[in-house]
């Protein structure tokens, strides 16, 4: 491994400037939701996450720098497919 010079710029906030933790906050006390997650979003993903996170699910395990183990293709619905350019396969309905 090698490295290159490169310049550090090192720059301080202002007075006047907010931090990212004071925008957001702000944000939140007038109501303004562009940087929040959206209910419907949060539970969709809870949906995914909780089965694993109770046990419910196995974890599957795969070697690093694969596309993921071979049940990963069942994840789309029928008609669709877990693209892997290192396989070409059609998966059957």
């Amino acid at each position: 491994m090698r490295g290159e010079p490169v310049e550090l710029i090192a720059r301080h906030n202002t007075q006047s400037e907010k931090s990212p933790y004071e925008r957001l906050l702000g944000d939140a006390v007038r109501g303004e939701t562009a940087l929040f997650t959206q209910d419907d979003s949060v539970e969709a993903a809870w949906r995914v996450v909780d089965p694993i996170l109770s046990g419910a699910l196995p974890v599957l395990e795969y070697e690093p720098g694969t596309w993921g183990p071979g049940a990963a293709a069942k994840v789309v619905d029928c008609g669709e497919r877990w693209h892997d350019p290192q396989i070409e396969r059609s998966a059957p309905c």
